[in-house]
């Protein structure tokens, strides 16, 4: 009897230290999945979970090689509300995601901003990213923005930053905006950038990232109209 304890607890406990190990490493594997999607180094600083709630602390997406500046964009927190079941469900559905503190680091690589950061980053495609032929859906309802401040580098340099945002919303993030189930970060950033594109009057900026129509899709607040 002895003989098949010994080996199962063994493999218990090895179990067991393997997932402890994952769990700890959760920030780190998030990160190069991210990093692998945008093609810049990412960092996250913690991921915490409860029942039907994700936290992510201190998320920073670095920049390409050819910038000046490190930072294209970084959140002090960012909450996650959904259930397993919307989760795994046919569509997988994000009640809420709420971003807190935010910085959007814009660089133009030329003079009239043809070429920045933000397209180059939106660009990236993973070499390892496969086509699914019956690829999942996604919705989520509802994406907050909260203290959101932006600044803008040029080619000489110079640094601009723009009058801070307290808050942006937008609902109903789908498929339909043309990214895939594994890049559904990349829905979130398109959202955010043209409507702060839009806001700070950078029109010029908008045909460099993928064109989406999130932008009939924007909680109409006083201070953005």
């Amino acid at each position: 009897m002895k003989k098949i304890i010994i080996p199962i607890l063994s493999l218990i406990f090895l179990i067991v230290i393997l997932l402890v190990i994952i769990w700890f490493n959760i920030p780190n594997i998030v990160s190069k999945k991210l990093s692998q999607n945008f093609g810049v180094p990412v960092s996250i600083e913690n991921i915490t979970f409860s029942k039907g709630n994700a936290k992510i602390k201190n998320l920073v997406v670095g920049n390409p090689k050819e910038s000046k500046t490190s930072v294209s964009f970084s959140t002090k927190v960012i909450d996650i509300n959904s259930t397993i079941k919307d989760m795994t469900g046919k569509v997988l559905t994000i009640d809420s995601i709420v971003f807190d503190n935010i910085f959007i680091g814009i660089e133009f690589y030329n003079k009239d901003g043809s070429s920045n950061n933000w397209a180059t980053i939106m660009k990236n495609k993973p070499k390892e990213s496969k086509k699914n032929k019956t690829p999942r859906k996604y919705l989520i309802k509802t994406l907050t923005l909260n203290n959101i401040s932006v600044a803008l580098t040029k080619t000489d340099g110079i640094r601009q930053t723009f009058p801070s945002l307290s808050k942006l919303e937008f609902y109903n993030i789908t498929d339909e905006t043309g990214f895939p189930i594994d890049e559904i970060e990349k829905a979130i950033a398109n959202a955010i950038l043209r409507s702060i594109f839009q806001k700070y009057a950078l029109e010029q900026l908008l045909k460099t990232i993928s064109p989406s129509n999130f932008m009939d899709r924007v909680i109409p607040f006083p201070f953005f109209r």
